[in-house]
């Protein structure tokens, strides 16, 4: 019953992986479990432990070869000590993680049965709601340059804006000659340059701030910060772009900054007084950054 409250009530893969392991903990032949998931870059991080003290260095080297495997991995097989048993979590090709449970040295062969069905319930469930995940995600990116999309992008400002009494700040910005390359190379060559804005973009602003594609050649920085932050943020961005070495030169950019609350208080106001502050710059010879 714990179990199924587990999976019924989770709302992401971490999340129904921890509960799972806190359900595991309290069987009788349990002495531990733990949950490690596939992080971003592909490797193992612990998500939850309860039960026994901090992981050994053997643990997350056990977890890892069982999830290379695919199976089951059984270490410590000493009548005093629990076997360690390594549960792959897989659905189809996608190896989303591993459960390591610490198991009594006399439990029944019925405990290990129990818990591989544990796991493949596990699987089942973390891959439902990491397929709902990437599909909102997916939604919420703009196709050509990964970026954030407008929907994307008002959500983030709303929530941003929602917190009040601290300051959120909006960079938008458009390329200096986007049509100039078009008419000269061609679309194609056009819609690299954008991919190429946005990942240079993405690549400079901090980790507390967003970036998203508005419209055509328009883009947005959503700031965690007042009016100077976003400046600077945004300073950074536009030297970003001139500083490109490899490949093709991209264009310089035309930036406008508004600040909640100090320059308007919903996000129309904001977008309208940063686009207003946008075209001051780009009517001003481009390549510069204007405040409201």
């Amino acid at each position: 019953m714990r179990l199924a409250r587990a999976l019924a009530n989770s709302s992401a893969p971490a999340e129904v992986a921890a509960r799972v392991a806190d359900a595991l903990a309290d069987l009788g032949d349990v002495s531990f479990a733990a949950a490690y998931l596939v992080g971003e870059h592909g490797k193992l991080r612990l998500e939850s432990r309860r039960g026994a003290p901090a992981p050994s260095a053997s643990q997350p080297r056990l977890a890892a070869k069982a999830l290379a495997a695919g199976t089951p991995v059984r270490a410590g097989a000493r009548a005093d000590s629990p076997r360690e048993v390594a549960l792959p979590l897989v659905v189809g090709d996608d190896r989303l993680g591993v459960l390591l449970v610490g198991v009594a040295a006399d439990a029944s062969p019925r405990c290990e049965s129990m818990l591989a069905t544990v796991a493949d319930l596990t699987a089942v469930s973390m891959g439902s709601l990491r397929r709902a995940e990437d599909a909102l995600s997916e939604a919420r990116r703009d196709p050509l340059t990964g970026a954030g999309n407008r929907r994307a992008f008002y959500e983030r400002l709303e929530l941003m804006l929602a917190r009040q009494r601290r300051p959120a700040a909006l960079a938008l910005f458009d390329l200096d000659g986007l049509k100039a390359i078009n008419d000269r190379s061609g679309h194609e060559s056009g819609d690299e340059v954008l991919r190429q804005v946005a990942r240079r973009a993405l690549a400079t602003v901090r980790a507390a701030d967003d970036v998203y594609r508005v419209g055509g050649d328009e883009f947005a920085l959503v700031v965690d910060g007042d009016a100077d932050v976003a400046e600077r943020v945004a300073g950074r961005v536009r030297t970003a772009m001139t500083a490109q070495r490899r490949g093709t030169a991209l264009p310089t950019i035309s930036v406008g900054i508004a600040a909640y609350p100090e320059h308007a208080a919903t996000p129309d106001e904001l977008m309208s007084r940063a686009d207003a502050a946008m075209y001051a710059a780009k009517h001003a010879g481009g390549n510069r950054v204007v405040r409201a």
